[in-house]
């Protein structure tokens, strides 16, 4: 860069002002973000209402900003462009995009901050407030994005609530045990408030950065009763808003009724009034009120949400538009600097400035360099009544929702484009507002080459968004509605083309498997059956429950979880007893060996989240709105939960919130448990799971009888259990040939009758063996502590194993191992390896019944696509070994014209051939013609 002499000479005086200004300590910055604050809600911005007489004498002891905008005219994309210096056109969070269950799009992870930049330069940092920037545990939340101190609300959907259940305290969760039910305790930000105090207070001999990212007034539109009476009846007549609640009471959720809003609004503005006496007070109590600058402000303009009237309370100063609009009314927000002894008191400026700029003040102030490429301009030379002030070329602005907006300010012209979502070109608006503040007069038609040159920066101050949601045009997605119906029928995506294959817990572990178990069964997954097709790694029932373990043992002690584990939406969280590191690590092992993962639920929500009325995620409801409380509507077996009823408000929304959950953990198969006879709740999960838009399985378990007449709820699923949990007994095969014969055909690609685990190799190894060698290990008065029995190996025989397998190969039933595979024995091995058995199995049909005599039955099932291949099951059911001839009459005429090839005795059969098969043996054949 070439500088000319005077230039040069103009920025060593700049230089040498800064430093006389500041001497050896730099100052700190108290930088006050209210929320949804309009630029005529203060009274020294014309509030004829009611007054703030504490942010009035920032005021006057301060500089005025009348020609000051915010980063968006809705939060995140705001707050972004307040912290990184970037307009939206170039900062990375450009909109109001959720993250859930907690928390909006994250920030690059190698975003710069003001909190970096500061931190850099020896400022402690904190942030206190709502953050609304990337999600707990995220690579964007405040403690990774230059702040050293953290309290109050992670995400911004949170921030609704004024009596919320929990507050973040750095990165631990603080729980509010006195906002739980309706109690109303603890208000959120008098609670942020003593932390501000406190952070100034600890850091008052060093430089500090405090971000006090106030909540109020966005709604809901709640104050402490000492506030509201001193409003009540002032504003008549009230504006009365009637939420999803009833009655007078304060609620913590958001959007509750609120009778009184106008009072209510007052209310909560004086409250941000006080909060600002008390930081003037405590700096000055401190000593240090000369060495700090505070920075007042709003996020965007006033909102219409949870009764507020911003019309009646003149909220956006007379000019034009709300939140969410980009005429000046949503942007153009009250901004007020003050610092004794260094601005000068009751001064005023229309410095044209906007979010983007505090970033490089804030480091000039630091006394470092602001990050290069960045789109703000110091205002410090204003601050400071120098004359060498840099102006911005223009201001610029996008919006993605309400079909998409974009403005651009370049002097006194202001260009507005709206539904640049359908159409980029879309026809600009131009506004004189040197003439026209209030944007009525529309003067494109009269000014054409102010708006070619408008439109021309408008397209030059943007970049393409790596995030495709935040361009112009947005390409048009598949909708839910299509993707429902891409489908058969209209279930899930259908993602299980061929009849899931895996490992389930339950047999091997019931309802107490554990971290250290579940990793050696994953790796044992991977370099044994993974290479056969087996990819679902599931855990199954009571990974949530909490549980004492016996001294010096890792069994249980006791046969039920005394409790269970939730978070504060009800929604179910790993043991801490068996999964100290959640569940999280294993789905990530399983995904690291090429293995996908599961989980079982129950059906319903907790009975637990009921007692302590929990509500119901980025709801006004809670638990008890939608709980099903009928003992006959409820699971006999297990008392975990409630049903859910599905006519009430807040019930699919309980169900999109907790599968989104379990999906957050990495899970890519579901097994939902006692929801089979509820078929509402399982359209209910089926939706849930198609908006996660992850290709998750969804495994349906009765707890109770199977109605064939629901077919078509259940073909919302992957897999429908049709018996009941199937054993190591022969009465269990029983079972499963009868469920065939009732089920048979009614699969469908991406949807399989199921027919439950295979319980081969060691089973129940957390229960211990029974004492009484004279007792069957099925008895149900043993030592049994989850499922059925104890610790054993598999009790059927050879006959019996292999007849169970062929018949889950002939039926087309998922293949879920049960057994414990680190200790798999080889015979075992063999049969689920098997790969005639396998590709029988996969091959996605079920079997018909050609042949039945005595005890004799006969199943066949064409290989796809060929008229002349597939196999062929002959049973024998009975006690007594049968001798069976290959003929005609037992294989019909055209299965007689083939050749055949004994499975299991890897042998070649023809015509007239005889076998014997013992007590519940099969005789498992390829067939093919000659």
């Amino acid at each position: 860069m070439v500088f000319s002499k005077a230039s040069t000479l103009a920025v060593c005086l700049h230089l040498l002002l800064i430093s006389m200004v500041f001497g050896d300590r730099p100052p700190n910055i108290i930088y006050i973000l209210a929320d949804d604050l309009g630029y005529g809600d203060l009274s020294c911005f014309g509030q004829k209402h009611f007054q703030t007489p504490n942010i009035d004498r920032l005021a006057a002891e301060g500089m005025v900003f009348t020609d000051h905008y915010s980063g968006s005219t809705v939060c995140a994309p705001s707050r972004a462009a307040l912290l990184t210096g970037q307009h939206t056109g170039h900062v990375a969070v450009r909109g109001n995009s959720e993250a859930l269950p907690e928390g909006q799009s994250s920030m690059p992870a190698d975003t710069v901050t003001m909190g970096h930049v500061l931190q850099d330069a020896g400022y402690a940092t904190g942030v206190f407030g709502k953050w609304g920037l990337g999600a707990p545990g995220s690579a964007s939340e405040p403690l990774e994005m230059g702040f050293d101190r953290f309290y109050g609300y992670n995400c911004q959907r949170q921030a609704h609530h004024y009596y919320p259940y929990f507050l973040w305290d750095d990165d631990q969760r603080e729980m509010l045990w006195g906002n739980f039910g309706l109690e109303t305790e603890d208000y959120a930000p008098t609670l942020i408030h003593d932390e501000v105090m406190d952070f100034i207070e600890t850091n008052k001999n060093r430089p500090f950065f405090c971000y006090y990212a106030v909540v109020q007034p966005h709604a809901e539109m709640y104050a402490p009763e000492e506030y509201m009476e001193k409003y009540r009846g002032k504003f008549l007549p009230e504006s009365s808003y009637e939420g999803t609640d009833s009655g007078p009471n304060f609620r913590k959720y958001a959007y509750g009724s609120q009778p009184e809003s106008h009072a209510a609004f007052a209310a909560m503005v004086h409250c941000i009034d006080d909060y600002v006496g008390d930081v003037i007070s405590k700096l000055k109590e401190l000593g240090i009120d000369d060495e700090t600058l505070i920075v007042f402000t709003s996020d965007n303009g006033p909102h219409q949400e949870g009764g507020h009237d911003p019309a009646y309370f003149n909220s956006n100063g007379s000019q034009r538009g709300y939140k969410r609009d980009l005429y000046e009314g949503g942007i153009h927000v009250p901004m007020i600097a003050r610092w004794p002894g260094k601005v000068a008191p009751g001064s005023e400026t229309d410095h044209l400035s906007a979010f983007w700029d505090m970033m490089p003040t804030a480091a000039e102030l630091a006394g470092v360099d602001a990050p290069k490429g960045i789109d703000g301009v110091s205002f410090l030379p204003t601050l400071l009544g120098a004359d060498d002030q840099k102006e911005h070329d223009y201001l610029y602005w996008e919006f993605h929702e309400k079909k998409g907006r974009v403005a651009l300010r370049q002097g006194d012209w202001k260009a507005v484009r709206y539904d640049v979502s359908i159409n980029p070109n879309s026809q600009i608006e131009l506004y004189d507002l040197s003439k026209d503040p209030r944007e009525e007069n529309n003067v494109a038609s009269q000014n054409p080459e102010v708006v070619a040159t408008m439109a021309a920066l408008i397209k030059w101050a943007r970049t393409k968004s790596p995030n495709p949601d935040f361009n112009f045009p947005v390409k048009r997605k598949t909708s839910r509605h299509a993707k429902a119906h891409a489908n058969k029928k209209g279930g899930t995506q259908k993602v299980a083309l061929k009849p899931p294959m895996g490992w389930n817990s339950f047999d091997s572990y019931g309802v107490y498997l554990h971290e250290k178990a579940a990793l050696a069964n994953v790796e044992a997954m991977a370099k044994g059956i993974k290479k056969h097709g087996y990819e679902y790694f599931v855990i199954d029932n009571g990974w949530f429950g909490e549980y004492s373990l016996q001294e010096g043992t890792i069994y249980p002690a006791e046969k039920h979880a005394h409790d269970i584990r939730i978070n504060e939406f009800g929604q179910f969280i790993p043991s801490e007893v068996y999964f100290p590191g959640g569940l999280k690590p294993i789905a990530d092992r399983c995904h690291e060996l090429g293995l996908k993962f599961g989980v079982h639920l129950m059906r319903g929500i907790p009975r637990k989240a009921y007692e302590m009325d929990l509500p119901i995620e980025g709801t006004p409801y809670t638990a008890r709105d939608i709980a099903n409380t009928e003992k006959k509507e409820n699971c006999t077996w297990c008392t975990y939960c409630y049903g859910v009823d599905m006519t009430k408000p807040g019930a699919q929304e309980w169900y999109d919130g907790l599968i989104q959950h379990i999906v957050d953990m990495g899970v890519d198969f579901i097994k939902y448990d006692d929801i089979v006879p509820h078929p509402d709740e399982v359209e209910a999960v089926a939706k849930a799971i198609r908006k996660t838009g992850k290709p998750i399985v969804l495994s349906l378990s009765p707890g109770g009888s199977v109605d064939p007449n629901a077919i078509d709820f259940f073909k919302m699923g992957n897999m429908l259990r049709v018996t009941p949990d199937v054993w190591d007994e022969q009465k269990y095969i029983n079972l499963c040939f009868d469920a065939w014969r009732k089920w048979q055909g009614k699969e469908e690609l991406g949807f399989w009758i199921d027919m439950d685990m295979i319980p081969f190799g060691q089973l129940q190894l957390m229960s211990p063996p029974s004492k009484d060698k004279n007792k069957s290990p099925l008895s149900k008065g043993d030592v049994a502590l989850a499922g059925k029995g104890v610790k054993r190996w598999c009790m059927l025989n050879a006959a019996q194993q292999r007849t169970f397998i062929t018949m889950r190969a002939l039926a087309a039933s998922p293949l879920m191992m049960g057994g414990d595979l680190p200790s798999l024995d080889k015979a075992s091995y063999d049969l689920i390896t098997n790969s005639e058995m396998v590709a029988c199995n996969q091959n996605g049909k079920m079997g018909r019944l050609i042949y039945e005599e005595g005890d004799i039955e006969v199943w066949t099932v064409k290989k796809k696509g060929s008229s002349n291949e597939g196999w062929i099951g002959v049973f024998n059911r009975g006690k007594d070994s049968k001798k069976i001839t290959l003929n005609e009459r037992l294989l019909g005429k055209v299965l007689s014209a083939m050749t055949f090839k004994d499975v299991w005795n890897k042998k070649g059969l023809s015509i007239g051939d005889s076998a014997r098969l013992g007590s519940n043996d099969v005789l498992f054949l390829t067939y093919v013609s000659k």
